[in-house]
């Protein structure tokens, strides 16, 4: 059994995220290249992405953020590390960028109810167990507006990644969990895709991702 086959108990994510930013690991600097594809095809107006509020949910060291910014969003980012989030907060700014980024629990975002547009989780959900990520994903409910959009991006069923970086996945997800947390009474999804990727050279690792673009429906939580 792989690491990532077993479901990740550990309960102190703040520790562990805050000794890999504090050794330097995982300070990245630019941002998901599909995650750039997205906002570029749904936001193509540079004037009309002033009035467009993102959510960066776990945005580690801020390189998502870092491109929002730029490119002319309302953003915000949390991460339970107080390292990463120093290190985004100090990039943006040296760089004259503007974002609030705020130290918190995916459990219990810090933001207003319906106070955003868009939500994205780049990997952030998919290095908790999936009993954190479904109250997680309560609070996305809360905090999106009506008609906002989710882009949810988990590992799925099919990866298999040893070492260090396979041990930081908190769960694989199946269809049916997808299913489960995205409820068709609160959400509607526009697209889900799955992205597979594998090293043709001989490494055994295999990267499975569902790609998950979904619109909150019903009454606001």
């Amino acid at each position: 059994m792989t690491p990532v086959e077993r479901e990740c108990t550990e309960p102190d994510y703040e520790d562990r995220w805050e000794s890999i930013y504090r050794s330097g690991a995982q300070l990245n600097l630019y941002p998901h290249d599909l995650v750039v594809s997205w906002f570029a095809a749904r936001f193509p107006d540079p004037d009309a992405r002033a009035r467009v509020r993102v959510l960066d949910l776990g945005c580690g060291a801020g390189n998502n953020l870092w491109f929002l910014a730029r490119a002319g969003f309302q953003c915000a980012g949390l991460d339970i590390s107080v390292t990463a989030v120093d290190f985004a907060r100090n990039r943006l700014r040296c760089e004259g960028l503007s974002a609030q980024i705020e130290v918190g629990s995916f459990t219990t975002i810090p933001f207003a109810t319906a106070s955003f547009d868009v939500v994205l989780d780049r990997g952030g959900l998919a290095a908790v167990d999936f009993d954190t990520a479904s109250k997680a994903l309560a609070e996305v409910t809360r905090v999106l507006r009506p008609a906002g959009t989710l882009l949810f991006t988990p590992f799925a069923e099919g990866t298999r990644i040893d070492g260090s970086k396979g041990r930081l996945i908190g769960h694989l997800w199946k269809r049916g969990d997808v299913e489960s947390v995205l409820r068709a009474d609160a959400w509607r999804i526009l697209r889900w895709s799955r992205i597979e990727r594998s090293d043709e050279l001989g490494s055994a690792d295999v990267r499975v991702e569902w790609w998950i673009e979904a619109q909150r429906v019903g009454s606001q939580a």
